[in-house]
């Protein structure tokens, strides 16, 4: 469902060929990646897209994959929320340029969240990214090590993706241009990751014990609003669209055409 969100976020904010030109380089990028390990195609995809170090490994190539899909579900989920980052219709612009091939212009986006995008929203001091680490390797160790880190939140957030929520952002979905990159961001490919990083956490995540604990969408609570933004892709978890709700004093708030957390900035010109 949260693909689903930044699809019909592309479309909102750009055009349906934005989706087009997407699921067109997808169907180019999966064709690489299903020569396997030690072809051409592999070392196509480690050259157009900067990786640090060759894809060896189908698991490398799932980083890669979950990387090139973050980059996208990152501009939608935040769009136009920080002059620093890149918004929705800028991608969608880069996406359709008619002076380039889909998959082409895919790989002119992608490199530019490894290089310009990097620098500009860690500031000019932080210099750009020389590459992007698809090494399944370096992200298994990163979410595996149990150091006590606050700049490390990836860890705690995917341990309660993978005992608890269960909302893993994958290319499940037959509605999404990302379907083509199933076999390597399915749902199975998240549970083997959250065995391998938590110790042999091996049971898929409790979310019937999650909904009952928390209410689910039907939260009987006073006095309680819930604001959901039609964009934010997170909003098809949340509590929206229903009739009634089971407390007189709870509101919904569903927020047309706005991003995640929008709501809790100040009001901006031309928003």
């Amino acid at each position: 469902e949260y693909m689903e969100v930044v699809t019909d976020s592309l479309t909102f904010w750009g055009t349906e060929a934005c989706n087009n030109a997407v699921q067109t380089a997808v169907t180019q990028i999966v064709k690489y990646a299903d020569q396997g390990p030690g072809s051409a195609g592999y070392a196509q995809l480690s050259k157009d897209f900067l990786t640090c170090d060759p894809l060896k490994t189908r698991n490398d190539v799932s980083t890669l994959f979950g990387d090139l899909m973050g980059n996208i579900q990152g501009t939608v989920q935040y769009n136009r929320e920080s002059s620093l980052s890149p918004t929705v219709s800028d991608i969608c612009a880069t996406l359709t340029n008619s002076e380039g091939s889909a998959y082409e212009n895919f790989v002119e986006l992608s490199n530019n969240f490894t290089t310009l995008f990097f620098e500009k929203a860690n500031g000019a001091d932080s210099g750009a990214q020389s590459c992007e680490d698809a090494s399944y390797d370096n992200s298994l160790a990163f979410l595996s090590n149990s150091t006590r880190d606050a700049s490390n939140n990836a860890r705690p957030w995917t341990y309660q993706t993978c005992n608890e929520f269960g909302y893993f952002q994958t290319a499940d979905s037959e509605a999404t241009p990302w379907f083509g990159m199933e076999a390597y961001l399915g749902t199975d490919y998240y549970l083997e990751l959250c065995e391998a990083a938590f110790g042999g956490l091996a049971n898929a995540p409790d979310t019937d014990n999650t909904n009952t604990m928390y209410g689910s969408d039907g939260i009987a609570a006073s006095d309680v609003m819930f604001p959901n933004g039609s964009l934010d892709p997170w909003h098809a978890l949340g509590v929206y669209g229903q009739t009634t709700l089971p407390q007189p004093s709870e509101v919904l708030n569903f927020i047309n055409g706005t991003a995640h957390c929008a709501d809790m900035s100040a009001i901006a010109p031309n928003t």
